[in-house]
């Protein structure tokens, strides 16, 4: 993304509906990197970040999220502390006052507690739970905490495939991040429960068995890994119209070709596949795999 552009009323009118509170930003890829790493380093979500900066931009520091929290109702709370039926759905209810005010790690301790009674009677239905959880604590850019939470979900209910397949790929995203090649194992080992559902596990299994692989000097598996990148990125590509789903396929392509030159060959077979099989209104060319971040 190259500008910076908001929308939320149209423009050139006063609107006399209430305000959404909720618009679009288009930032420049550089910004948006440096946001995400703020975020990240400070365990707060962007969206924090974003009406922290806002409040105080406008002089209105009442109105961040650092400001303080309003109490949940004492009704809710005695809910919660005795053990009723009313008990799961009070702990889910201050769970998503939590979220609201952007608590996350809070939040999330909650919904596990909620999660756990669930599991005396349905552990399948608390494993479910958590895994939304752990989704919620995702977007929000909590990514370590998200992770403990799909392993708690998948202690649950070791077959819940879809807490599998997320947490398989947020494992390969964390440890392609920090270069761990434990996290690439657990990955591998993860997602090789999924490459048959999912197209985009299938990658990122390729991905981490191409890591280990290098490690270990085991050009077999470095073949094997290889082609399943291949597999998931032309399947990926086939049929597609979606720009950014062009501009994440790319990403992938750059990793590919800065990862060892050895490799430009499948890159340029793969440009080939994406020009005559998709995005056929804005083909992909060897230009694109040169431009942006890897």
């Amino acid at each position: 993304m190259s500008d910076t552009t908001a929308t939320d009323e149209p423009q050139g009118a006063e609107s006399t509906e209430p305000a959404r509170g909720a618009f679009s930003v288009r930032l420049p890829p550089s910004l948006y990197r440096s946001l995400r790493e703020k975020a990240s380093t400070e365990s707060v979500s962007m969206n924090a970040l974003i009406t922290e900066a806002v409040a105080r931009f406008l002089e209105r520091p009442e109105l961040a999220p650092s400001a303080g929290l309003k109490d949940i109702d004492s009704r809710i709370a005695a809910d919660a502390v005795r053990r009723s039926d009313r008990t799961v759905g009070a702990l889910k209810g201050i769970g998503k006052h939590l979220l609201n005010v952007d608590q996350v790690a809070l939040a999330a301790v909650v919904y596990a507690a909620a999660a756990r009674l669930v599991a005396e009677q349905d552990q399948m239905s608390a494993s479910r739970e958590l895994a939304f959880t752990a989704d919620q604590v995702q977007h929000r850019n909590h990514l370590e905490l998200a992770a403990s939470v799909y392993e708690e979900s998948l202690r649950q209910d070791p077959n819940n495939l879809e807490a599998v397949n997320r947490l398989g790929q947020l494992v390969h995203h964390l440890a392609e991040r920090e270069g761990d090649l434990e996290r690439y194992q657990r990955a591998e080992a993860l997602l090789s429960r999924v490459t048959f559902i999912d197209n985009r596990a299938k990658l990122f299994h390729g991905w981490s068995k191409l890591h280990l692989a290098r490690e270990a000097a085991d050009r077999y598996s470095e073949d094997a890994a290889l082609r399943e990148i291949d597999e998931a990125m032309r399947s990926w590509a086939f049929g597609q119209h979606d720009a950014t789903e062009r501009q994440r396929w790319l990403r992938q392509l750059r990793r590919l070709k800065n990862i060892d030159p050895k490799y430009e060959g499948l890159v340029g077979e793969l440009v080939e596949f994406a020009r005559a099989h998709g995005w056929r209104t804005h083909p992909v060319t060897e230009a694109d795999v040169q431009q942006g971040p890897s």
